[in-house]
């Protein structure tokens, strides 16, 4: 047993330093790619920077045509209200006056029979003139 003892640690020995190389070795290449990856992510952040910045500048562009937009549709809404009121106001004043209303309408289309008829009789009168000639 002591001679196993004794011929691994010379093993271990030998191997100690070998191992430790490897190990040093993947510890560079570890770095050197989070080295590469910390640049590549720097590039990526000023690419991601410079669209926010056009962004920006297009909101910034369109922010006038919305708030034109906007104004419009204000102006639209208050025309809407205006003739729903008007035709509110409209419709409580013809049941209001209803009677009033249809006496006004009655005696004007009596007025135009009458003065229909006083045309009718007129037109006949001459037709009866012009017969007589």
């Amino acid at each position: 047993m002591d001679q196993f003892m004794t011929s691994s640690s010379y093993v271990a020995d030998l191997l100690i330093p070998v191992i430790l190389c490897i190990l040093l070795i993947f510890l560079i290449v570890f770095v050197y790619r989070l080295c590469v990856l910390v640049k590549r992510f720097e590039k990526t952040i000023d690419k991601a920077e410079h669209s926010i910045d056009l962004v920006d500048k297009s909101i910034e562009k369109l922010q006038a045509p919305l708030s034109t937009a906007v104004k419009l549709s204000e102006t639209v809404d208050k025309v809407h209200d205006a003739g729903v009121v008007a035709f509110k106001q409209s419709r409580d004043y013809l049941v209001k006056n209803s009677k009033a209303i249809k006496d006004k309408l009655s005696s004007m289309s009596f007025k135009k029979n009458k003065k229909a008829e006083t045309q009718v009789g007129d037109i006949r009168d001459e037709l009866k003139n012009n017969k007589e000639v």
